[in-house]
């Protein structure tokens, strides 16, 4: 019996399992329960473990250790830059460790794109292959949750829109020439299609940018009582409480700052995240079926 088979089908199903709870509990609930996140992490690491100890394959846990490591420094990078909730960090850390080798039946080689790289390394892409389809897959997401939030809330949506996009001209102003600029390249270059791309994303991209920034002041930043309040719930403003103040921190309030406001009876007002674990359930399966979507894409255009 091939022992690493049966172990990457087991990290395989076990993701995907823990994946779909959290995916839910943060859907519900905008949190992931701690001990589901921390034994999904316990349990990878002492598979890959055991699966060193009966194969004698060190580079099954060792490169385990070392994703998890730089999965760590980058989660971390994104929860204090409040791009990453707390759950969905340790998630990234945990996934990184499970999938620090790349399945063993999978084949999807890259070694035509990384010329001069070895064909272990081109072999053991799927963690960045998981990266890569995070960011399309969360873009597409984000989007397409923030056009739901925009028209259940459209009245504050458009207002909010309007009055940045107002605040916003000269950027808008900028990006409208860059791309008109790129474009004229693209078609004086018998069509570039990589120049045309880019021109249209640069002269989209202010729109983007304005239309997340409505989405977030009107949709997503609210008023809250304490009742409402759940441990690591991001403040927008610091409050002031008897002598005490509670300014906002990526670590987000703390059972006594809870505490504190219940004892006040005061409103705050919070910044509540887009439920981002689903993210990680879809580019995962994406993973699994396609590889790396960027590669795919350029595959398409050249």
């Amino acid at each position: 019996m091939n022992l690493i088979f049966v172990g990457d089908v087991f990290i395989i199903v076990t993701s995907l399992i823990v994946l779909v709870a959290a995916s839910i509990t943060d859907i519900k609930k905008r949190e992931v329960a701690n001990w589901l996140v921390f034994s999904f992490l316990a349990v990878m690491l002492a598979l890959r473990v055991l699966i060193w100890i009966l194969t004698g394959s060190w580079t099954y846990f060792v490169y385990a250790l070392i994703y998890g490591v730089v999965a760590f420094i980058i989660a971390s990078l994104l929860y204090y830059g409040k791009a990453l909730g707390g759950a969905d960090a340790k998630l990234l850390i945990g996934l990184a460790c499970a999938f620090a080798t790349a399945p063993s039946f999978l084949n999807f080689n890259y070694g035509i794109y990384l010329l001069g790289i070895s064909s272990f390394f081109t072999k053991n892409l799927f963690i960045f292959d998981f990266i890569v389809n995070c960011l399309f897959v969360g873009l597409v997401y984000s989007l397409v949750y923030s056009f739901v939030l925009a028209f259940l809330n459209k009245e504050r949506f458009v207002k909010t829109f309007s009055e940045i996009s107002k605040e916003k001209k000269t950027l808008r102003i900028v990006f409208l020439v860059l791309g008109l600029v790129l474009l004229v390249m693209a078609f004086y270059n018998q069509i570039n299609q990589m120049l045309l791309v880019l021109g249209v994303f640069v002269l989209i991209f202010p729109y983007l940018y304005i239309f997340v920034r409505s989405v977030e002041n009107s949709c997503l930043i609210k008023m809250k009582s304490w009742k409402e309040l759940t441990e690591g719930d991001w403040l927008v403003k610091s409050v002031k409480i008897n002598k005490k103040i509670i300014n906002p921190s990526a670590d987000g309030l703390s059972k006594e700052d809870i505490s504190l406001i219940k004892k006040s009876g005061k409103k705050v007002l919070i910044k509540d995240g887009l439920p981002f674990v689903p993210v990680f359930l879809i580019s995962l399966i994406v993973s699994l079926l396609l590889g790396n979507l960027l590669i795919r894409i350029l595959e398409i255009l050249v």
